[in-house]
């Protein structure tokens, strides 16, 4: 209603999506699954796991409980299985070793305690749904903007130990690629802009939940959701003042036409003839 609204004013207004976490998986699935992407500009993500967190395979599998130093306020454990967003945060990509080399979680055979194979494998699906409908549209279509912490030791894969899942901040070809504590670097862009070439996302040293609160990150954002086209100054512009008499001032439309076309603004103008100055 609010687009529709803006658009009577600014007829080619778009949307400018900004999402954390599980909201920019939210987002991707608006653009790509539900036509969303004729309606928007741009998407911002801050620690969007695309590919996922071996986090979310932690708490299914070990569950989660909430502590105050040693004493436990409350598990946490049943809401996270109810939640089929849990299963959707979960890695797309090989990195559970169950002894014979690594599968997705998908791929566990229901050999992993808490690990629901048909969830997962519909969470999967999920993502390929997404993936997949990138296809129907140029990638032009919309921006993408990924904010990525880097520096932060972060959980990578998984092997099973005893009947119990043991995270490690190594993946699954024996590199530590960091990350901003919950989502590794490598799951924080989209899947489809590993075939870009020279996608640059921006990086953060902040935590996952504190990447929005970066200084450099935030100009960064400001300077994305504050930019306008340069295309009328290229240095070929030919201006248009009209005709305007000695020491006239007035408002007048001025009109620049170069190279890239021609722009129109209003402007301030007041004309002196050089005079002679004695000193």
């Amino acid at each position: 209603e609010s687009l529709h609204a803006r658009r009577k004013d600014v007829p080619d207004a778009k949307l400018v999506l900004v999402g954390h976490s599980m909201g920019g998986l939210v987002s991707r699935y608006y653009l790509e699954c539900l036509d969303g992407w004729r309606d928007t500009r741009a998407l911002i993500t801050f620690g969007t796991p695309y590919r996922g967190s071996i986090n979310a395979v932690d708490f299914l599998a070990n569950g989660f409980v909430k502590k105050l130093g040693p004493l436990k306020l409350i598990d946490l454990s049943k809401l996270l299985h109810s939640l089929t967003s849990v299963y959707q945060l979960r890695s797309v990509y090989p990195c559970i070793d169950l002894g014979d080399g690594y599968v997705r979680p998908a791929e566990t055979a229901n050999r992993i305690e808490g690990l629901d194979e048909s969830r997962a494998k519909a969470a999967l699906k999920f993502h390929h749904d997404i993936r997949d409908a990138t296809a129907a549209h140029d990638r032009s279509a919309y921006a993408i903007h990924s904010i990525v912490g880097i520096t932060q030791g972060t959980k990578q894969s998984a092997r099973l130990d005893g009947g119990r899942i043991v995270l490690d901040e190594k993946g699954f070809d024996g590199e530590d690629r960091k990350g901003d504590g919950t989502v590794p670097r490598v799951s924080a862009t989209p899947i489809e802009t590993d075939d870009w070439g020279g996608y640059q996302p921006m990086y953060s040293s902040d935590k996952h939940g504190s990447l929005q609160n970066d200084d450099a990150v935030r100009t960064q954002l400001l300077g994305i959701l504050t930019a306008s086209s340069t295309s009328a100054f290229k240095g070929d512009e030919v201006f248009d003042f009209g005709t305007l008499d000695d020491g006239a001032s007035r408002s007048i439309e001025v009109v620049a036409r170069g190279s890239a076309g021609e722009k129109r603004f209003q402007a301030s103008v007041l004309l002196l003839t050089p005079k002679e100055v004695e000193f």
